[in-house]
């Protein structure tokens, strides 16, 4: 069994952090570390938290208090005190369900890297889950069905940070290190962190609501918008790059080294999470033009259709992209076609019908 540490960073959360503390506590997975900083609060939270952690049920727990330093070195220095092969991060105003690791760990493999992230629950100040019109509820929902549209996790990832925030991930170690931990954003160090682990592995979904996502207004999410754009652009453009520099390990990944057809439809068509326009329009690098074969050759050629020249016939992953292109012909059809509206006799026979057998 590999050992789960948890690092939660607190910082004047005394009306949430205890609830924070005893979900990790009372997890139904048995090898797990808690490791607290607090990050100098001022509302008592040092005393919820001491309070929290004395029933330890025999985790091994460690608390620090320190100085105001910011969440992202509260966060570091949590990283850095873990033992554990696999991380992960909960925010003190949040909670996990009582079976939360356990479920992600029986999703990933037993062995090598990995990064998972499970479906959320939305909740207010007083744990009530958001209505259905509540703007993040709706946004989210949006989220969740543009992902149904795109053939890979980390497609729809690059679409939606459908995990919605740093305290959904579970990662190895030896991941986090390879691409370098979390960068010093303020708006998406998650979606950020997120896109360079997809370069390497492909993330895993787990389509049970294992934790809930605190919206209050005190949210980061809320208070800072105007740094979306800007940071959200230069994280796309990074991921972009990486692909185009370093050949993905996965051999999944948005980019066009896996899916050189696919890839030019999808950003041109779709936006990314902090704009409404195509991401094609922020990406600023592109890969050099391949060069023309010599002699005639019975395939069409593609700079002569406006497309890119790819090893479209002949990659390993082909059929998966040309998969991707069928998908994609096929969801935009349906807004182009008519079907006749059945009649209301129609309708009453078909509800009538039983199937038997």
């Amino acid at each position: 069994m590999r050992l789960v540490s948890v690092v939660i960073p607190s910082f004047n959360h005394a009306r949430y952090v205890r609830r924070a503390v005893r979900s990790v506590i009372e997890q139904s997975y048995a090898d797990l570390e808690l490791i607290i900083i607090d990050d100098g609060s001022s509302d008592g939270s040092e005393a919820l938290i001491r309070e929290a952690i004395s029933d330890h049920r025999g985790r091994r727990i460690e608390f620090h208090v320190q100085a105001n330093a910011g969440a992202h070195q509260a966060i570091m220095r949590g990283l850095s005190l873990a033992r554990g092969d696999v991380l992960t991060i909960l925010n003190s105003d949040d909670f996990y369900e009582p079976a939360r690791i356990e479920s992600l760990m029986r999703a990933v493999p037993s062995t090598g890297n990995f990064i998972a992230f499970s479906k959320v629950r939305l909740i207010d100040d007083n744990n009530h889950t958001l209505p259905a019109d509540a703007p993040l509820q709706h946004w989210y929902d949006q989220a969740l069905r543009d992902a149904a549209r795109c053939p890979t996790v980390g497609f729809a990832l690059l679409r939606n940070n459908i995990s919605v925030t740093s305290g959904n991930l579970l990662f190895t170690r030896a991941l986090y290190e390879g691409v370098g931990g979390f960068r010093h954003f303020k708006m998406c160090h998650d979606w950020d962190f997120l896109m360079r682990a997809t370069h390497h592995v492909e993330p895993i979904y787990v389509q049970e609501p294992l934790m809930a996502y605190r919206y209050h207004e005190a949210n980061t999410l809320r208070s800072t918008t105007h740094l979306l754009e800007k940071e959200g652009v230069e994280a796309l453009n990074d991921f972009v790059d990486l692909g185009l520099t370093q050949p993905p390990p996965n051999p999944l990944a948005p980019g066009w080294a896996h899916w050189p057809a696919y890839f030019d439809i999808f950003i041109g068509r779709f936006a990314c999470w902090f704009s409404r326009e195509p991401m094609a329009r922020f990406i600023r690098n592109r890969p050099r033009p391949a060069a023309k074969p010599h002699g005639r050759t019975i395939w069409v050629d593609n700079a002569s259709l406006g497309l890119p020249q790819t090893d479209f016939l002949t990659s390993p992953v082909a059929g998966l992209e040309a998969y991707a292109l069928l998908r994609e012909a096929y969801l935009a059809r349906p807004d182009e076609l008519e079907f006749p509206v059945p009649s209301e006799e129609t309708r009453e026979r078909a509800n009538s019908l039983k199937v038997t057998g």
